[in-house]
């Protein structure tokens, strides 16, 4: 672990404890102040009650309000403070657990993962110890599924760049990342939510709202307001009650459906209520990277912000709220029909303002999705942006490494393959390094080509697909054994590298599950066959038969090892590609070191 990193996050992590600290000792005096008061003031209108002294009780009993409400609302918000720092010391506790590779707590985000996806499961962008765990900052379910597509999919050249500028700007901006993932957690939207709120606002308030409904309930307001008039100029106020009846039985119609209506009102009105703690994280942050100035822009409406769109629905939502109390419904409903006239009102916001919260909500899951990104940065500083190269085929790094081994003994390799129909042939010994270096080099693509920092001095790299097969597994459901599974892997490949950018190929021990025969053939014909293909690649293995296929192509075909030594009676692997053939292997020490006797099997 990067140690000054380590310690200042750490002190990031104590700093907002204390902060937390403090702010639970304010509330908890709040609190003992705001009983006091309740129980001094109960017992002084209490003693003048008894005395009969009703003006002096009401005086009281207002001084009372205009002291304790102000309480209140400092102890709330106190108490919100106290919450919110102790959410902001567990981000920087968790970036420390990342560091240190503990990411056992993490989300998996094994939804997203898809066996026929052309790298996710090799890679381990999802599941257990995975790159998702380890990059996700997401505090909301439109940011993750935004991230994970993007681990999941290479951008194109222009979109990358826009996304390294915006990373950049964000890397330095601890306090507003963390806090925004915060407020995330304190008001965590789901897609479910996201999706009921859509088709609410999709979905018109019903056939109740014709044409010929709302001038109805204006001519019952008229009449109401005919016979109110006319009771005053001396009528028999007896007759107020004919409009009534009648607006009471126009409401008898409606009931139902006002019911239904001010409940999904209340539940997607609290929903984007919530959701304008967001949109104020975008409205009021000054950007310069042109997509962070393009989100800003996304939540604003013909210039007005969509903070200010919501707080109008608040309004409205309000109106609809006093309806809910009894005496208040009955004075103006009985005459008015209060609540139906605020329904259309909420129904024309709906009209204006249903293509607007999904584009917010697009805007808040890219904002996420970068300050992921850039949270991945900010713990790694000596990590690079990668040149996005447009010329053609290209992946050249220096000393790269895994940006998932943790050890202080993490071995980098440099590596430059350019131009398409180039395959590399890396044989070596077992556990000598040739999966861990294919998956380096696969995972650090994934990341260059999301638009974060890799794992590694330096990276020019231009637009590409990725493929790799690794892990092919037998099939019980499928009746697949783990051979056939490999070539329908092997064949989704050829079918994949016609399609679109070229392919990085990454292919480890192909065609392990038939004899040696089989598989120098099979291994041969698919090297052959992946000459003259929009793609290039590595194929690791330990069949040094397909090392002679570099004199058949020597400028396309090149042959890299892995090579482990013995030394005093021990395996020793330094895990750095050498050029040429591997001249040693190390399966019967391997075998000796666990036990088996191989003079035995010689016999």
């Amino acid at each position: 672990m990067d140690k000054e990193r380590e310690i200042f996050f750490e002190n990031r992590r104590l700093f907002f404890k204390e902060k937390e600290s403090q702010s639970r000792k304010k509330s908890n005096s709040l609190s003992n102040i705001r009983w006091l008061l309740f129980l001094a003031f109960a017992a002084i209108l209490i003693f003048l009650i008894a005395k009969n002294l009703v003006l002096a009780a009401c005086v009281v009993f207002l001084l009372f309000l205009l002291l304790y409400i102000p309480f209140v609302l400092k102890h709330k918000k106190a108490k919100r403070a106290t919450l919110r720092f102790n959410l902001l010391s567990a981000v920087n506790k968790e970036v420390l657990l990342r560091l240190k590779g503990d990411l056992q707590l993490f989300p998996k985000g094994k939804i997203f993962l898809d066996t026929l996806h052309p790298y996710a499961k090799d890679l381990d962008i999802f599941g257990s110890h995975s790159l998702f765990q380890y990059t996700n900052h997401c505090a909301t379910e439109g940011g993750i599924d935004l991230l994970a597509s993007w681990l999941l999919k290479p951008a194109f050249a222009e979109e990358i760049r826009d996304r390294q500028k915006a990373v950049e700007e964000l890397i330095p901006q601890f306090d507003y990342r963390q806090e925004l993932e915060v407020t995330g957690r304190l008001f965590f939207i789901t897609r479910e939510q996201r999706k009921n709120l859509q088709a609410w606002l999709n979905t018109p308030l019903t056939s109740v709202f014709a044409k010929w409904f709302y001038p109805l309930v204006l001519l019952l307001n008229a009449c109401t307001l005919v016979v109110f008039v006319a009771c005053l100029a001396g009528i028999a106020w007896k007759w107020l009650a004919l409009p009534i009846l009648a607006n009471l039985l126009f409401l008898k119609q409606t009931r139902a459906f006002t019911l239904v209506s001010l409940g999904q009102a209340e539940e997607n009105a609290q929903m984007l209520q919530t959701f304008s703690n967001f949109l104020e994280a975008i409205e009021n942050k000054d950007f310069l990277a042109s997509k962070l100035l393009s989100l800003k822009k996304a939540v604003e409406s013909k210039g007005v912000k969509a903070s200010r769109q919501i707080a109008r629905l608040g309004k409205l939502f309000t109106m609809l709220e006093a309806g809910k109390n009894a005496y208040f419904y009955m004075l103006m409903n009985f005459t008015f029909l209060w609540d139906l006239h605020w329904l259309r009102k909420l129904e024309l916001f709906k009209k204006n303002l249903k293509a607007e919260p999904e584009r917010w909500f697009n805007a808040l899951s890219e904002l996420e999705a970068l300050s992921s990104l850039a949270a991945l940065a900010g713990m790694h500083p000596h990590w690079v942006f990668p040149d996005i190269s447009d010329s053609g085929f290209l992946y050249k790094a220096q000393e790269v490494a895994h940006p998932l081994i943790f050890s202080k003994a993490r071995v980098s390799n440099d590596f430059s393959m350019s131009g398409t129909s180039v395959c590399w042939i890396v044989t070596g010994s077992n556990m000598s390094g040739k999966s861990t270096f294919l998956r380096t080099l696969a995972v650090n693509a994934v990341l260059a080509l999301a638009g974060a920092p890799v794992c590694a001095k330096s990276l020019q790299i231009s637009p590409m697909k990725l493929f790799t097969s690794m892990r092919t597994e037998d099939s019980l459901a499928e009746s697949t054994s783990s051979f056939y599974a490999e070539l329908k892997r092997l064949k989704q490949l050829l079918d994949f590298i016609n399609e679109g950018l070229p392919v990085f190929y990454l292919l480890d021990e192909i065609l392990k599950g038939t004899n040696s025969d089989d598989r120098h053939t099979g291994g041969k014909a698919l090297v052959r066959q992946l000459q003259g293909k929009n793609g290039s690649g590595i194929i690791a293995t330990h069949d040094l038969e397909l090392a002679k296929l570099e004199q058949e192509n020597p400028g396309k075909i090149k042959n890299y090892s892995f090579t482990s030594e013995i030394m005093n009676e021990k395996l020793f692997f330094d895990y750095k590609l050498k050029e040429g053939v591997c001249k040693s292997f190390n399966a019967t020490e391997l075998m000796r070191q666990i036990g088996i006797d191989i003079e035995k099997g010689k016999a």
